[in-house]
């Protein structure tokens, strides 16, 4: 994805270079940090959920950054009940982030139940750095992978660089 499937792709300039060596644990350089903002928007035609063949799902959104130790964060949008063919949220998430360049982006939709573990309906992960800003609409896979179109989400992504 990072380079339309040929070619090499370089590792991130933090961890190129021998003169950054970068330490994780201590303060990250202010050139690096970002502000990640993810609005869930909506949902689309989303499975039905393992165990209520019958009904529709009530799904919630968890968006999770996973990279540095500081980067490392998840949130998650209100459930709707009966929504799974189009579920509408609207809410927006804002991530602070040490090293964007490490961080990899995952977006889990699941099915709220009180009674029971929620199931997962679906998921998308790609590497920060290969997400593009504005309108997005992702197609979500199964959780070996699998294609679940027409299942997808609609986001508004946007990866700022803090003022001050």
């Amino acid at each position: 994805r990072q380079n339309g499937g040929c070619g090499y792709v370089l590792k991130p300039e933090a961890i190129r270079k021998d003169y950054l060596k970068i330490d994780t644990s201590k303060a990250i350089p202010a050139k690096y940090k970002r502000t990640l903002t993810v609005k869930v928007i909506s949902s689309f035609q989303l499975p039905s959920p393992s165990e209520k063949k019958t009904s529709s799902a009530d799904p919630y959104v968890k968006v999770q950054i996973c990279g540095i130790p500081a980067d490392t964060a998840e949130q998650r949008t209100e459930w709707k009940r009966n929504s799974g063919f189009h579920a509408v949220w609207n809410e927006e998430m804002t991530f602070p982030l040490a090293l964007p360049d490490l961080a990899m982006l995952r977006f889990e939709v699941k099915d709220h139940d009180s009674m029971t573990a929620s199931d997962m309906l679906g998921q998308f992960a790609l590497p920060l750095d290969s997400v593009k800003q504005g309108y997005r609409h992702i197609h979500l896979l199964d959780k070996r992978g699998g294609d679940l179109s027409p299942a997808s989400l609609l986001v508004h992504i946007s990866l700022q660089t803090p003022s001050g």
